[in-house]
């Protein structure tokens, strides 16, 4: 079903943003944003009966800096 695999990807985008936002420290990071715009464009196009293209990539990791 579209949809839940569509919810599941808006659900993991969500968690991948809260973390690379705790990660780095700041919402104007560039893997903070990228996720963001990932996260947005996931969203809208389950609004619109589309399936989210956005591969599910693991989430942000590393040291912040």
């Amino acid at each position: 079903m579209q949809t839940s695999t569509g919810t599941r990807k808006i659900e993991f985008l969500r968690r991948s943003l809260v973390h690379a936002a705790q990660l780095y420290g700041a919402f104007t990071h560039p893997e903070v944003v990228q996720i963001s715009r990932d996260l947005d464009e996931c969203i809208l196009a389950v609004q619109r009966g589309q399936v989210c293209q956005r591969d599910l990539a693991p989430a942000a990791s590393g040291s912040a800096g």
